[in-house]
């Protein structure tokens, strides 16, 4: 059973095999446990945060080791209620706490530039969830999507658009990525209250 098989089979969507994202009755719950049941060992979460999705992650899979990405620090750029060095450098010391009984390898750095230091081809999966402005989840998704080896999944947070946070360009980003390298059938979990994205790299 390939990749994809076991993705349908894990979202309920046997039916998926078109170009269109296909939005599903799943969630990051199911995407998790996605990963363990195919025995990743090697992911990547760009944006950690706090640090528990990270630790979710883990807890489902105990083989697993994680790359876990994030400056922890303000810039101008940065348009998001976070932006704070006091609400960083606090969700820095959570995540080193919530991590440490974990196969984490946190890395406090830019997401490019952290890219650079891994591998094409060495990472099961990756799921990006830093800055959420269009041109960033770009630069994310180039950077980061050749990590995945054929047959890993490629995947993310906040896919979605609201008039009231203007700042989340996620959803455009990401369609306009798809559309241009011809990536399908891709998956929108919309079980959660803020929608992921996935996909099986080719």
């Amino acid at each position: 059973m390939t990749t994809l098989d076991h993705m349908r089979q894990a979202f309920g969507a046997s039916h998926v095999n078109g170009s269109s994202p296909f939005t599903v009755k799943a969630g990051r719950t199911e995407l998790s446990r996605l990963c363990a049941d195919l025995g990743f060992t090697k992911g990547a979460e760009i944006g950690v945060w706090r640090g528990k999705w990270s630790a979710h992650l883990c807890k489902d899979n105990p083989a697993l080791e994680m790359l876990c990405v994030d400056l922890w620090a303000t810039y101008d750029t940065y348009q998001d209620s976070r932006n704070q060095t006091d609400k960083l450098e606090e969700s820095y010391r959570e995540a080193l706490a919530v991590l440490a009984p974990y196969r984490c390898t946190i890395v406090r750095e830019a997401s490019v530039k952290a890219a650079q230091a891994v591998p094409d081809g060495s990472l099961d999966f990756v799921y990006i969830d830093a800055n959420h402005g269009e041109a960033f989840v770009r630069q994310d998704l180039e950077a980061w999507v050749p990590k995945v080896r054929s047959g890993g999944i490629c995947s993310g947070h906040d896919y979605i658009y609201r008039a009231e946070k203007p700042h989340i360009q996620v959803k455009a980003a990401v369609d306009k990525f798809i559309a241009e390298h011809k990536i399908a059938p891709v998956f929108i979990l919309a079980a959660d209250n803020v929608p992921s994205f996935a996909w099986v790299q080719p």
